[in-house]
Parts: structure tokens; C-alpha cells; sequence
């Protein structure tokens, strides 16, 4: 519940640099809500296109999908299940020893696609080969009132280059939903391979009653679902101190993966 007469409230410093989403906290919604941007859309999920002319290219007619007023309830950034995993195996002197985590059932807001489409640089933004396109799952005006589906020989076109992925944010770049994911992930920390020698071995050396070698390796594995194009779903790109998660920038820098080694005497 919230304070009366707040339908909802928005968890300081969790809002990306472009003010497209946030995360919030909403009576009968779950903890966190990401609300941000979206296009207008039909009742059973739909884009709907509005008609533009671009005035470069003689005037040509064209549509582009509709920015809806509002924000829209785009999921929830707490995983709902989390799984961790250790072992830890010995054997004639060798121990091999293994931490590994699996996070899943929300979504997060990836901030840095918006930045990569700006830029051209984003996946997204050549999926059509930067030339005119007909926008997937998407409807167009018809009579009073109705839609029809975009498809088909009747499709009307979307302009493809950076008119479109970049130029006009509201077209793209400032829609929030473009660019929330599944934040579902499977890491493996931390894998140590440890050898200690034997006592046989070294009683031939009077000084050393023990020796271990140990190979170690941190972050050496991740895996997120092939939606994901932009980065670790683990990292927030909220303010400190804020206890929001869920939205992430390309001011974020993912754990670099690392390797080491220690070699322990004992005398």
C-alpha cells in the first residue's frame, strides 16, 4: 500500500537518463514495477500505424508506428526464482570446486540499446537492411473506426534508415518496451582446480610438510537468452542507495572474467 491518494510511486534514481522508464512501486502489482514507453497497440497486442509524408524523398507517403501518451506496465525486475549451485569433488589429492547461480522470471529495461540504435550500432537497427520495411505485427486505420492487419499485398511501408532508428525518437528510440528483455541468466562464479601433494613426495624434503597448487577462474561463464543483445542483466544503472533494480545504461561496465593461481607451502 501507499500513502492515500498516491496511485504510485517511483523509487528515487531509477529512472534512465531519457525519463522512458522507471521502476515503481503500484498497490496490486508486484515489487518493483518497470513502467515506461510503449507504442498504442490494439486490444490483442497490435502496433497501430499512423500515416506520415516525408518530405525528403517527392513527398512520399509512408506509416510509422504510434507512441502511446501514457506509461505503460512493462513487467516485474525481481526474480521471482533463484537457484544457486556448488560442488565441490576430491579425489587422490585433487579437489575440484564449482559456485553457480540462475536467476529468472522478470525482465529488465536495457538502457544502452536506445544509445546503440542512436548510434547505429544496434542489431536492431540493420535487421531490415536500413531500407523501408513493413513493421512486424502491426495494424493500419480502416473504416469507422476499425483496423487492418499490416500484411499481405495491401502492407504499407515503414521508412528504414536513420530517419526512423534514429532521427525521430519517438519512433523508435524512445520506446522503452523496444528494449526490455528477459533478465533470465546462468553464471558459472567461480571453478577452482586444486592439487596437494603427497607426503610421501615431500618427506624427501625435510623443511616442507605441505604444498598445494590451486588454478582458479571468476565470471568465466554467462549465459542469457538470445533476446538479450545488450548486456548483463545482473548490473542496475540505478543511483546508490535507491533499492530499485530492473534498468541498466551503457554506463555499466559487466564483470570481466579473471584467472589466477596460488601455490601454498607449509614448513
Amino acid at each position: 500500500s501507499l500513502s492515500e491518494g498516491l496511485p504510485q510511486l517511483q523509487l528515487p534514481g531509477s529512472g534512465d537518463q531519457t525519463g522512458n522508464a522507471g521502476i515503481y512501486a503500484i498497490p496490486g502489482r508486484p515489487f518493483p514495477a518497470l513502467l515506461g514507453t510503449d507504442y498504442s497497440r490494439t486490444p490483442d497486442g497490435k502496433v497501430i500505424m499512423t500515416k506520415v509524408v516525408d518530405q525528403v524523398d517527392d513527398k512520399q507517403v509512408r506509416y510509422v508506428p504510434l507512441r502511446d501518451p501514457t506509461l505503460q506496465y512493462l513487467g516485474n525486475t525481481q526474480p521471482k526464482f533463484r537457484y544457486g549451485f556448488n560442488a565441490n569433488i576430491s579425489y587422490k589429492g585433487f579437489t575440484i570446486a564449482s559456485q553457480g547461480e540462475l536467476r529468472t522470471g522478470y525482465v529488465v529495461y536495457n538502457g544502452i540499446g536506445s544509445d546503440l540504435d542512436f548510434t547505429g550500432g544496434g542489431i536492431r537497427s540493420v535487421q531490415y537492411g536500413r531500407k523501408d520495411f513493413v513493421y512486424p505485427n502491426s495494424v493500419v486505420p480502416g473504416p469507422n473506426g476499425t483496423f487492418v492487419d499490416n500484411s499481405g499485398s495491401n502492407a504499407v511501408i515503414t521508412p528504414g534508415g536513420s530517419e526512423f532508428w534514429a532521427n525521430n525518437p519517438d519512433w523508435n528510440r524512445n520506446i522503452a518496451s523496444n528494449y526490455v528483455t528477459s533478465g533470465k541468466f546462468f553464471k558459472v562464479r567461480e571453478l577452482s582446480i586444486g592439487y596437494a601433494i603427497p607426503s610421501s613426495m615431500l618427506s624427501k624434503i625435510g623443511v616442507i610438510k605441505g604444498a598445494s597448487l590451486v588454478f582458479f577462474g571468476r565470471n568465466i561463464f554467462t549465459w542469457v537468452p538470445k533476446e538479450n543483445i545488450y548486456t548483463d542483466p545482473e548490473f542496475s544503472g540505478t543511483l546508490i542507495g535507491s533499492n530499485a533494480t530492473g534498468i541498466n545504461s551503457f554506463l555499466q561496465t559487466p564483470p570481466t572474467k579473471f584467472y589466477g593461481g596460488t601455490f601454498n607451502v607449509t614448513f
